[in-house]
């Protein structure tokens, strides 16, 4: 299995904190939000190798970083060549990127770099492992007005993704899909499928809305714990409050 982490995005809901600094290398009490990812996916013995998909804009930040952390036998940066938020390649842009540009033929775990989170990731790659069915973390917010800006979530008793709606105006559930995913490597080929079809290469949500619409069954695993999208200043701040308190 490879560990793929998505750090491309140019975070400008953070702007100034973002303007020429990456997202995931803001720091929670002193630590970069993506070395808080990193320890999660040392516990997970299956996994082979770490990718770090960056910008051309951001890529020498990611390269400094790198060669100052000693976890760095097991992680691979790759350039996805953008510069901007006009020609990047969107989140699921990113992910068919690193795929082609290696020749990935193996399961695949993906991360988005703003998630941060206490809870592990084992139990997800076991169940999702075993399943070998495509999957999505998913988290209960429990309050209707917050969900909006996320992939909003409905399951069956099975854990099966009976309803997902990517920021709906009237949300169904408060449950979300947070950015955890995992593919199997049967089913990689369904992303170029997906995006030589003219779709978004945005939000990995409109792709589970499709396979959803083509009848693709799609696991979602409930995570318990604290989860912050570190999307904008307000949770930026929540998040730096709750991991001073458990310091």
């Amino acid at each position: 299995m490879k560990a793929i982490i998505l750090v491309a995005g140019y975070a400008t809901r953070l702007y100034p904190l973002t303007t020429n600094y990456p997202k995931a290398l803001l720091k929670i009490n002193k630590k970069p939000v993506l070395e808080f990812i990193l320890e999660k996916l040392s516990r997970i013995k299956e996994i082979e190798e770490i990718i770090l998909v960056t910008n051309n804009k951001f890529f020498l930040f990611f390269e400094g970083w790198l060669k100052e952390f000693n976890f760095q036998d097991r992680i691979r940066l790759v350039n996805d060549l953008t510069n901007s938020e006009k020609d990047r390649l969107g989140a699921l842009g990113d992910l068919r990127f690193a795929i082609e540009k290696d020749n990935i033929d193996t399961d695949v775990l993906i991360i988005a770099g703003d998630n941060l989170f206490d809870f592990g990731l084992e139990g997800f790659v076991e169940t999702s492992s075993n399943k070998s069915c495509i999957s999505i973390g998913i988290y209960d917010l429990k309050d209707l007005r917050r969900v909006k800006k996320f992939g909003v979530v409905e399951i069956n008793s099975q854990s099966l993704i009976t309803k997902f709606v990517e920021k709906p105006k009237k949300p169904f559930s408060s449950l979300i899909g947070i950015g955890v995913y995992f593919i199997p490597q049967r089913a990689l080929n369904l992303i170029n499928e997906y995006l030589s079809q003219a779709n978004s290469g945005d939000a990995l949500g409109h792709f589970i809305e499709y396979l959803l619409a083509n009848k693709i069954e799609v696991m979602g695993y409930k995570f318990t714990g604290k989860w912050f999208d570190i999307g904008d200043m307000q949770s930026y701040e929540e998040a730096k409050a709750y991991f001073a308190e458990r310091r």
